[in-house]
């Protein structure tokens, strides 16, 4: 829950544009290979992203281990949401 919470708030700091990436977010991901390779894609940017702030980061991080549950656990749709959020802040940064 209190990621939830963190993810509403600085949610409310990302504009409209940042959140709507076109293709990178148009991308259905089919199985667990391709959302394994998703978000070892997302873990780079959000790492090579010398503008994160210490809690944008924190947060993306905690973003990008319930994806990883996601996809763990087959739930390549709920995955997909949660890349997209994560990729969407990275680039509002």
């Amino acid at each position: 829950m209190k990621i939830l919470k963190k993810l509403i708030l600085f949610g409310a700091m990302i504009t409209f544009p940042a959140v709507t990436m076109g293709t990178a977010q148009a991308i259905e991901i089919k199985d667990q290979k391709q959302c394994y390779g998703v978000i070892a894609d997302t873990r780079e940017a959000i790492s090579s992203n010398p503008d994160l702030s210490d809690k944008s980061e924190k947060i993306l991080l905690e973003v990008m281990d319930l994806a990883q549950k996601r996809c763990d656990e087959d739930q390549l749709a709920n995955a997909k949401d949660l890349l997209d959020l994560a990729r969407g802040m990275v680039a509002s940064e």
